[in-house]
């Protein structure tokens, strides 16, 4: 971990959220959203000791998890550091249990509260509120922008050497490419933030959620692509509201017109056996998500053809019963001969292994299936690096190393970046 400089005194450090630092001349410094609590603030504190740097003050552009988490082991290492944020944030950063509960009109959520409100028990306290206009610390001022949309009380902080940190305003196109745009709590706020920043007078960008430092120019061609995608949602919302629907109708159509692939389900009897079994889902739930049903007997359907061109197919999870098959070319039902034409036509096919212990007959025949171009044999096991918070992102890891190889990126997909 080291300090990267933009310009002047102004730096940051590289991570899921780049964290902003300003080094004054005696080596005291304000950070700009420290990011989420655990080993990154661990070797940030480590680096800054090094390098007899003394955190002095915390400015935090909003209140999300991934922005503040780290504030409350940076205040123990550091007890005389103050921590601003805006009035609106300062709420949600002290009691963050509220934020689920908010953004659906008051309604409380078990599920979205345990997903969003994952910090370590120590409660982070904002020591003062800051408002649009001029900030001044140890001589030098900052310029604390509006920058409202992503959420309602967000800001920017401008550096005395042109340096904007923004928050979650803009993403890096990397990003973008997956997300088209971030969480927005007001839309229209947003896109007058976007408007905003268009206006400022600024030398740099230092995105909390992108790869590269932007100058002002390539800054306001990314704000064109944020515009053009919401946008893009904006009539399509429009559009499908000709016809009166409620929201949860409204957000699947929005999602399957821009899906960029059609999907074809093939339900075994034992698969429907598992489901009732081991989730609390009906085939109604799962078959929701697919553009095609298809069932095991449909042996004439189109992926029983190797003209009938696809990416690919995935078998999750994938009996060893179904390996043998694959294995022995024993193509008796759809399942199979779809896996088999995929074989031959020499596609991708991912094959979600699920048996513990494994006999030498399973061994081998995955061994022998491994060694076939195309097959990636990807067992459903649980991972610990990527640190997850609970069950839910262990399968959601899982099932985007499942997609991986056609090419889908999951959006929240948290890749190994090194220790930090």
């Amino acid at each position: 971990m080291k300090l990267q400089r933009v310009f002047g005194n102004t730096y940051f450090i590289k991570g899921g959220t780049n964290t902003g630092v300003y080094l004054f001349e005696n080596k005291n410094a304000l950070l700009i959203d420290p990011g989420l609590s655990g080993l990154r603030p661990k070797n940030m504190i480590n680096m800054f000791e090094n390098e007899k740097i003394i955190p002095k003050y915390i400015v935090n552009t909003h209140e999300h998890e991934d922005h503040v988490g780290a504030c409350h082991q940076i205040k123990n290492a550091y007890p005389e550091i103050a921590i601003f944020a805006s009035d609106e944030a300062k709420l949600f950063i002290e009691r963050p249990e509220l934020f689920s509960d908010f953004i659906l009109g008051g309604k409380h959520n078990k599920f979205l509260t345990e997903k969003l409100f994952h910090r370590n028990t120590e409660k982070i306290s904002v020591d003062a509120i800051i408002c649009e206009g001029k900030l001044q610390k140890n001589g030098v001022d900052f310029e604390v922008i509006n920058l409202k949309g992503h959420t309602s009380g967000s800001i920017g902080i401008l550096t005395s050497d042109g340096v904007l940190f923004a928050g979650d305003l803009l993403i890096g196109e990397e990003t973008l490419s997956k997300y088209d745009f971030l969480f927005l709590q007001d839309v229209e706020e947003y896109l007058k933030s976007l408007d905003i920043v268009k206006s400022l007078d600024f030398n740099y960008i230092v995105l909390a959620h992108g790869k590269k430092v932007l100058d002002k120019n390539d800054t306001i061609l990314l704000i064109e692509k944020h515009k053009q995608a919401v946008h893009k949602y904006l009539c399509q919302i429009i559009e499908n509201l000709k016809v009166p629907m409620n929201v949860d109708t409204l957000l699947k159509k929005i999602i399957k017109e821009n899906e960029n692939f059609k999907s074809y389900l093939i339900m075994s009897e034992s698969a429907k056996l598992t489901l009732a079994h081991e989730t609390e889902y009906s085939l109604e739930d799962i078959y929701q998500y697919a553009d095609f049903i298809l069932e095991p007997k449909d042996i004439g359907a189109c992926p029983a053809s190797g003209s009938f061109k696809t990416e690919g197919m995935l078998i999750v999870p994938c009996s060893m019963k179904t390996i043998a098959g694959i294995h022995s070319g024993y193509a008796d039902n759809l399942i199979l001969r779809a896996a088999d034409v995929t074989i031959k036509e020499q596609r991708t096919l991912v094959l979600a292994a699920r048996e513990t212990p494994l006999s030498s007959i399973h061994l081998r025949n995955m061994h022998e299936l491994s060694q076939i171009q195309g097959i990636r044999i990807i067992p459903p096991m649980m991972t610990f690096y990527n640190l997850p918070k609970d069950i839910n992102e262990m399968m959601y890891h899982i099932a985007a190393k499942l997609l991986e190889p056609f090419g889908i990126e999951a959006k929240e997909y948290r890749r190994w970046t090194g220790l930090q």
